[in-house]
């Protein structure tokens, strides 16, 4: 394949370069290199002297974001609900969570060393005039309109997640801490946060914030409601059994919405289902396949209140050995570590035996014999704990084939890594501001990266690339492309390997996306 000639128009300058075809065997496809000629004046190509670099910019990873930001048009929602320069400090501090999450003092410091700070300009990224910028974004309603803006965009229809969590502090300044139930396990006082996502794409919707000691079973009439101010239609509510209560069944019912939950088994009527299917379960009319998968499926109804719930049974013969192994080990080393307590003379024996058996004091007897137990085990409750072993009930309001169900309700794991990030990878967690605004606001922030790191890897798992890379691995590739800026005020992009090529086509990455 022979050479020809382009023109490349730069910054209002036409450069001239020579293209040399070649076939790739690893894509099977034909590649194209370039080779720089020199610049085009008087319609002649005259070589320049050679430009030497004078600085190289953060760019390769910063691709994947603006991506995500490029396919759901955040820069455009923001840019509705905020001046130029105020949504584009939101966008580099969500895009600086997903990449390289840097303290708040630092942020100005990491965004002058990428190529946004030559496309963009100066913003209000300094300490103070970020602190004021949080505590007026957290204190306007501009969260809200970015939901509707984002349902707009996405649609507002299909299945929804819905979860909530909960965020410690220290602080005493802070209105909506309050003592509840702390799922981080800490001593602190909390505040909760709710997230509805969308589970087709992945990507978290909205949240709210509540005060510590709400309930999570209180949260849903709220949610509702908001739900259908947002003009839902419909949606199906994908939540755990967390949630699982009459009056919540029924506001989601009352509203038209549809519903599925797993039933928390400690439930007399889920019982009473699994007991007398028992013997029933594995006659092959309920035997059921999803992929490689065996199991049992049968539909059920379970008494709410006034309300006939339907649902599916399931049972699954290789969960079942595996929690029944998982079960008798920890009943074992239980019994052991009971069996071999030491009881002091001033220590109350019923308060050791349940410290010790914690969570299965219910499947033991005990007796004293000097300073030491007598475990004895009782054979029916756990007969009874075995006999759920491999078995869910889950509930649903609407036409729901049982697959949908099933994959939809373990598919809540999506949201709940969104908030093991929101804490974790975003580093959100425990609270540090004494401000509640400030808080929102940060919050607010750190909502948009986790729609653009939520996104990101759903396009890893779609594309494949999730089975080789990591998405830590995938930025340490692409943090070795950098956008130089010569003496001469041109740009160049710095060479791309094989292995950040196959990177940048598996996420359809435009390498020209960020060229200044």
């Amino acid at each position: 394949m022979k050479p020809f000639t382009r023109v490349k128009k730069i910054n209002g300058i036409d450069y001239v370069y020579e293209i040399t075809p070649y076939y790739d065997p690893d894509s099977k496809t034909t590649k194209q290199r370039s080779k720089y000629l020199g610049k085009l004046v008087d319609g002649e190509t005259k070589r320049m002297r050679k430009a030497l670099p004078r600085n190289a910019y953060d760019y390769g990873t910063l691709l994947p974001s603006f991506r995500v930001i490029d396919e759901l048009g955040l820069d455009k929602m923001l840019e509705q609900l905020l001046p130029n320069d105020k949504a584009r400090a939101v966008l580099a501090l969500a895009v600086n969570r997903v990449v390289a999450p840097v303290a708040v003092s630092n942020a100005n410091a990491w965004y002058e060393k990428t190529i946004m700070s030559r496309l963009w300009g100066e913003l209000p990224l300094s300490s103070q005039t970020l602190s004021d910028f949080l505590a007026a974004l957290g204190g306007s309603s501009i969260p809200e309109q970015f939901t509707e803006l984002l349902l707009d965009k996405v649609g507002r229809t299909g299945p929804l997640l819905y979860d909530i969590t909960s965020f410690s502090s220290s602080s005493k300044l802070l209105e909506l801490l309050e003592y509840g139930h702390n799922r981080d396990g800490d001593d602190l006082p909390q505040m909760n946060m709710s997230i509805i996502a969308h589970k087709t794409l992945g990507i978290p919707l909205g949240f709210q914030m509540y005060p510590g000691s709400i309930a999570d079973v209180s949260t849903i009439r709220n949610t509702v409601a908001r739900l259908r101010s947002l003009g839902l239609d419909a949606p199906v509510l994908i939540m755990d059994r967390g949630f699982y209560s009459l009056s919540n069944l029924t506001d989601i019912i009352d509203a038209g919405y549809d519903f599925i939950i797993p039933t928390p088994m400690r439930l007399d009527e889920a019982k009473t289902i699994i007991s007398k299917s028992h013997a029933e379960l594995e006659d092959p009319t309920y035997l059921r396949m999803l992929e490689k998968e065996t199991l049992f499926v049968k539909e059920v109804s379970l008494k709410l209140g006034e309300l006939d719930v339907a649902g599916y049974l399931f049972y699954d013969l290789k969960r079942e050995q595996e929690e029944r192994s998982s079960f008798y080990e920890w009943l074992d080393q239980t019994k052991a570590k009971l069996e071999a307590r030491d009881i002091r003379p001033w220590q109350n024996p019923a308060r050791v035996f349940e410290e010790e058996a914690g969570a299965l004091a219910q499947y033991f007897g005990w007796k004293l014999d000097g300073r030491k137990f007598v475990i004895e085990v009782k054979k029916k409750a756990v007969s009874a704990r075995l006999n759920r072993a491999g078995k869910m009930i889950v509930l649903h309001s609407g036409q729901h084939s049982w697959q949908e169900c099933l994959t939809w309700s373990r598919e809540r794991d999506v949201i709940e890594k969104m908030f093991r990030d929101l804490k974790g990878a975003l580093d959100v967690a425990p609270l540090r501001s004494h401000k509640v605004d400030v808080v929102k606001g940060t919050i607010f922030v750190n909502f948009i990266a986790l729609i653009i790191r939520s996104r990101l890897l759903a396009l890893m798992r779609e594309s494949k690339l999730c089975r080789k890379h990591s998405l830590p691995s995938v930025m340490l590739e692409l943090s070795k492309i950098h956008r130089i800026e010569m003496v001469d005020g041109s740009y160049i992009t710095s060479e791309v390997t094989r292995t950040q090529r196959k990177i940048v086509e598996a996420l359809d990455l435009d390498l020209d996306r960020l060229c200044a």
